[in-house]
């Protein structure tokens, strides 16, 4: 624990951002830093609707590697890592604890200047994006029910939705959980377009080859590089649920 922001900076060596002003019903609790990661937290508490919510700095020492099942969203210019809840923990989140799993926690995550920021907590997602705005450059974004991404495949694979329930079933059965995950699922498909025999060892595409471009939570779109495909782009939907329990389904390609 440090007394305030300048004790904090004193020990991380940079300076702490920090919300120009605390929005309504929240009061600061504390801040806390770790100093062998240069990693600062500041906490904040809704009194009351019991809410809490921490902000997270420290210095971005990678690129920025959003989690495979992440809605992406923007902070500023960023692209913007969103879930909810946090399954999995990565970046700056990962470094500061183990929050993955915690029920209704939620978090937005990005880059900026050099830096990596996440501001996490069992709050409502307006209220986490206000205190993103508190300390960005720029709006924050977050895909919304109404948005409407566009998916125009070069070629459309045809789906037969009766097979899809039953996969949804057996995946809310507890089996082949990696359906949940839009790499996984593309990883899959190319590698059959590959070897469409079947795949006997490694996959012949590997799955840091696959770069999500766009999710916006029903729709994802991701990019394929490597010489080993003739696929540049594969698109996805949530066509049986579209909540963080639904599978998702290829629904088209681009090829090379």
């Amino acid at each position: 624990m440090v007394n305030d922001i300048e004790e904090a900076e004193a020990l991380v060596g940079y300076e702490v951002n920090v919300p120009e002003s605390i929005i309504a019903g929240y009061i600061n609790e504390g801040i806390t830093v770790e100093a062998d990661k240069k990693l600062v937290k500041i906490y904040y508490a809704n009194i009351a609707k019991q809410n809490k919510v921490i902000i997270l700095q420290g210095k971005s020492n990678d690129e920025f590697k959003p989690a495979s099942i992440a809605v992406l969203g923007k902070v500023g210019n960023s692209t913007a890592e969103i879930l909810s809840p946090i399954e999995g923990n990565s970046g700056i989140i990962a470094e500061a604890g183990a929050y993955s799993g915690v029920t209704n926690l939620s978090s937005i995550r990005w880059q900026e200047n050099g830096y990596e920021y996440a501001v996490l907590g069992d709050a409502t997602m307006e209220d986490l994006s206000m205190f993103v705005k508190g300390i960005a450059n720029g709006n924050v974004q977050i895909p919304s029910e109404g948005d409407k991404a566009s998916i125009k495949p070069q070629i459309e694979v045809p789906v037969d939705l009766t097979i899809e329930e039953n996969e949804q079933k057996s995946v809310d059965a507890g089996h082949t959980p990696w359906k949940l995950d839009p790499v996984f699922v593309a990883q899959v498909f190319v590698s059959l377009k590959i070897s469409p025999e079947g795949i006997t060892g490694e996959y012949p595409v590997q799955y840091e080859a696959f770069k999500v471009e766009q999710n916006t939570g029903k729709i994802a779109v991701l990019e394929v590089s490597g010489d080993k495909t003739p696929i540049s782009k594969v698109y996805l939907k949530k066509l049986i649920r579209q909540d963080r329990t639904g599978i998702w389904t290829v629904v088209g390609y681009d090829s090379k």
